[in-house]
Order: structure tokens, then C-alpha cells, then sequence
């Protein structure tokens, strides 16, 4: 396992941890099975890389903060109202979000 490796897999261990997910939510945004990330911590493959984009906006943050350039995560402001309401939701609800929000995006191009 590579240096960075380390660093990025110890960051997205954490974010999960901080924000009460499971590596399956990742993995199904993704669109991989769990194995995969399995492979990923025990350094047998490392294609997470090409995943740094969808990683970042899955937790919220930017690639830096995944690369360990950036000491601290970097998230959209919420309005407080918003932000408590969505502090509520299961990780399905959030999921349902994810893909509303990028259902309005994707309508805007």
C-alpha cells in the first residue's frame, strides 16, 4: 500500500465513521460491491482513485481533504432549518436526496 493510499482510505474511514454511514452506503453510490472497498483497505487494488470525484461529492468534501492537502473537510453551508431536518433522515432518506438534488442539477444543463 502506497503512502497516499493510507491517507485517503484512513479519510474516507473517518468521514464514514464522523457521519454515521456504512461502507455499503458508499459502495451502492459508487455502484460496487462491498469486496471492493475490502480490496482497497487490504491494498489489493487501488481504483478508489478514479473514484476521488464521486467520493468527494458522495461525502461533501474536496479531493484535497481526501488526498490529506487539506487538514479540514470542506462542506456546503446548510440554513439551520434545513440542516436539522436533514440531521433526521435515515441513510435511505439521504440517498433519496442525493438523487433528488441531482435529478434538479442534471434538469438545469
Amino acid at each position: 500500500m502506497k503512502f497516499y493510499d493510507s491517507i485517503v482510505l484512513d479519510n474516507i474511514t473517518l468521514l464514514l465513521k464522523e457521519r454515521g454511514l456504512r461502507q455499503k452506503a458508499l459502495c451502492e453510490y459508487l455502484g460496487l460491491n462491498q469486496q471492493a472497498f475490502t480490496n482497497w483497505k487490504n491494498g489489493s487494488n487501488d481504483s478508489y482513485m478514479k473514484y476521488l470525484p464521486q467520493i468527494s461529492e458522495f461525502f461533501g468534501v474536496t479531493i484535497n481533504f481526501l488526498l490529506g492537502i487539506e487538514t479540514t473537510p470542506t462542506q456546503l453551508s446548510l440554513p439551520d432549518d434545513l440542516a436539522e431536518l436533514i440531521s433526521t433522515f435515515s441513510e435511505e432518506e439521504m440517498e433519496a436526496l442525493r438523487e433528488s438534488v441531482r435529478a434538479i442539477v442534471s434538469n438545469r444543463s
